[in-house]
Parts: C-alpha cells; structure tokens; sequence
C-alpha cells in the first residue's frame, strides 16, 4: 500500500485573510452609511451578531470537531470540553485498548431513551447508545447502560459540530473567507430592513439569502440521526 503526503498550508485555520468584527461593521456601513458614527457602529456590530445566529441555525462542515472520552467504572455521564460551544452530536465510534476505532454506537433522543431504557442500575462491559439530555446547558453525553471497567472497548470517539462563535471586535470569526462574506450581506440585509425603504430592504435580503443558499449547498451538514436535532 502506498502513502500519500499532503503538505500542510502554513497556517490553520484559514482565517489569515479574515477581517476582525471591527473591520466587518465598517464595511457593513459602507452599504449602509454611518461610518464614524458610534451608535450606527454599534447598530451594525450587532446586526452582524444577528447574522451569525441566522447561521447557526444550520451545521457546517467546518464547524466539525472531535473529542475523546475515557470511560470510567459505574459512570454514564461525560461533560464535553467544549460546552460553551457546543451544537450537536454528529457521530460517536468506540475505540478499542489500542485507540483502533472500531463500531459505531447509535444516538438515542434523550426523550426516547427515558421511555424504553430507564432502569440504569445494571452495567454493561460496552455501551449500547448514547444520548445528550440538554446540549444547551450541560452538553452532557450519556451513555447507557452505565459501564463497568476495564473494558474491551475502553474510550468513544465523539464527532460533533459547534455553532459559530461571536467574535470580540478586534477578533476574526473562525469561518471560511467565503462564509464571512455572506454572513456580513446577511447584516447588511439585516440593517437595510431597519433603516430603509421596504424596496431597498427586499433588494438586500434577495441578495443576501442568494449567498446563504451557497454556501448551505457547499458547507452545510447534518447530526447523527438528522431530523432529531434541528
């Protein structure tokens, strides 16, 4: 069998040519006017703010991040590293004693997994699914049936998606340079609707939601059990 090696850009994420919040509400009210204004800078800072929560009602491919976890003895819930940004389970595999990934365990919606598994009091060498009561608050796995150690399959590989974060105004949003564009029409549309004529309202939002519809069509994704989740 053959390797191939890719080389590595020389910075990642590819966010060097991104422009910080600041910058983006300067070029937001380059289509709107008020540059120099400090109330229009903070209308614009926060139509752009309104733009990512529009985003983030969808997953994206690049928003897609792993996380390990290590079983422990009569224990079945696991809170995420990530909590503070994290979105959706998108698929979870069991890794063996040597780290090899091996099955897929199935998510369950917590709603479910209450009505047709609610006596945990017996443990398992091995998972059978695994659920999340309230991604918004704890963002706490559960695993059923609660395990018992050492076991064949000692750890689980988590995939999942975060939402994109807020950026402070002298940071970039961590999303493809393509992404950030239509996320600042997407403000522009935003601000337009406020201040405008309902004509020039429905000329940006036009614009606008024909850039959201690209970039749904090259980056969006989905979670584990799509449907469950959004």
């Amino acid at each position: 069998m053959g390797f191939y090696f890719v080389p590595q850009p020389g910075s990642l994420p590819q966010t060097s040519n991104n422009r910080t919040k600041s910058e983006l509400v300067d070029d937001i009210l380059e289509f709107v006017g008020g540059e120099g204004d400090k109330d229009d800078q903070r209308r614009a800072g926060r139509a752009l703010d309104s733009s990512v929560r529009r985003f983030n009602t969808s997953a994206w491919r690049f928003n897609r991040r792993q996380e390990e976890i290590t079983f422990l003895d009569d224990t079945a819930e696991y809170t995420l590293a990530a909590a503070a940004s994290f979105r959706n389970p998108l698929r979870m595999r069991l890794l063996d004693a040597s780290d090899v990934r091996r099955e897929y365990l199935p998510w369950v919606r917590w709603e479910d997994w209450t009505k047709f598994d609610p006596d945990q009091s017996s443990k398992s060498s091995v998972p059978h699914y695994y659920t999340i009561r309230d991604a918004h608050t704890t963002a706490t796995v559960i695993f059923s049936p609660p395990l018992a150690v050492p076991t064949s399959r000692p750890k689980a590989l988590l995939d999942y998606h975060i939402r994109i974060v807020l950026a402070a105004d002298n940071a970039v949003l961590q999303v493809p340079a393509e992404v950030e564009e239509a996320l600042v029409a997407e403000a522009v549309a935003i601000m337009i609707a406020k201040t405008r004529t309902f004509e020039d309202a429905q000329g940006a939002r036009a614009s606008a939601n024909a850039l959201f519809t690209v970039i749904r069509l090259q980056y969006k994704d989905w979670p584990d059990s799509a449907g469950h989740m959004e």
